[in-house]
């Protein structure tokens, strides 16, 4: 199956909504409906800052344990 646009990392001066809604279509376009894998996609683009607040906000737990809505 092809890939459909392409997901850049979340840029700090961006809205996190506009944000948000662009990874939304490109989950939808590339027929990505799988949480886990939604939420592996998003954390491997989102980018080192991005990745890093992530991780200390959920600490002690690892990003990669909770879903995209926690």
């Amino acid at each position: 199956m092809p890939t459909y646009g392409k997901l850049d990392s979340f840029d700090e001066s961006e809205d996190w909504t506009q944000y948000v809604e662009r990874m939304e279509h490109y989950f939808n376009a590339n027929e990505i409906d799988e949480e886990d894998q939604k939420r592996d996609i998003f954390l491997s683009v989102c980018g080192k800052n991005t990745y890093k607040l992530i991780r200390d906000l959920l600490a002690p737990a690892k990003p990669g344990t909770k879903s995209l809505a926690d």
